[in-house]
C-alpha cells in the first residue's frame, strides 16, 4: 500500500508543484476567489489518472485491487489538501490580522468538506470512461446538474425538509459536515472499486 502510495506521489510530484504555482499566481491577482483552487483540483484529478497500460501492471502486482484504487484517493485528499491549505496561507499572508485568522480557521472545514464531495463526485467517472477528457465532461455535467437541482429545490414546496436537516446541522455544523463528506467519499471509493473490479484492462 505504501508503495503505490509512493508511487502516485513520485509519478504525478510535477503536477502537484505546477498546480501550486497556478494558484499561487492566481492568489496574487485575487486572493478572495476559490475558483483557481477547485480548476486546479480539478485539472489534478484530470492529469493523475492512470492508463489502461498502469492499471494492468498494477493488476499484475502482488495488491488487492481495491488497495489500487484506495492509494489513489489517498493521493489525491492529500494534494487536495495541501493545495487547500497553501490557497488559505496565501489568503491568510495578503490579508494578515486576527480577525482574518479567525475566518480562515472557521473555514478550513467546511472548504475541506466540499473538496472531499467534489472528489468523491468525480473519482468514479474516471474509473467508468476509458477516456480521461469524457470522465472530466460527464463530472462537470454532473457537478451543474446537481447544482441546478439543489437550487431548485431550495425553492420548492419541499424547503421544510431543508429546514430540517439545516436544523440538525446547526447542533454541530463542523463535525457533521465532515463527517457527512466523508461517508461520502466512502461511497465514492467503493463505487470505483466496483467499476474496477469490474472494468476488463486486457
Amino acid at each position: 500500500m505504501s508503495q503505490l502510495l509512493k508511487f502516485e506521489c513520485m509519478k504525478n510530484w510535477s503536477i502537484v508543484v505546477a498546480m501550486l504555482i497556478v494558484i499561487a499566481i492566481f492568489s496574487y491577482f485575487d486572493p478572495d476567489d476559490y475558483f483557481h483552487f477547485i480548476f486546479s483540483l480539478f485539472m489534478l484529478i484530470v492529469f493523475t489518472q492512470h492508463t489502461d497500460e498502469e492499471h494492468r501492471f498494477f493488476i499484475s502486482l502482488p495488491v488487492k485491487k481495491g488497495s489500487i484504487v484506495l492509494s489513489h484517493y489517498l493521493f489525491i485528499v492529500l494534494a487536495s489538501s495541501g493545495f487547500l491549505l497553501f490557497q488559505l496561507f496565501l489568503y491568510w499572508l495578503v490579508s494578515a490580522n486576527n480577525h482574518t485568522l479567525f475566518l480562515l480557521l472557521f473555514t478550513v472545514p467546511f472548504s475541506f468538506s466540499i473538496m472531499i464531495g467534489l472528489i468523491a463526485i468525480a473519482l468514479p467517472f474516471y474509473y467508468f470512461f476509458k477516456s480521461q477528457w469524457t470522465a472530466f465532461f460527464a463530472q462537470l455535467v454532473t457537478v451543474v446538474a446537481l447544482s441546478i437541482l439543489f437550487t431548485g429545490w431550495l425553492s420548492s414546496p419541499f424547503t421544510y425538509l431543508t429546514d430540517k436537516v439545516m436544523d440538525i446541522i446547526v447542533i454541530e455544523p463542523i463535525s457533521i459536515s465532515i463527517i457527512s463528506c466523508l461517508l461520502v467519499l466512502f461511497l465514492s471509493y467503493k463505487i470505483s472499486c466496483w467499476i474496477f473490479y469490474k472494468r476488463d484492462y486486457a
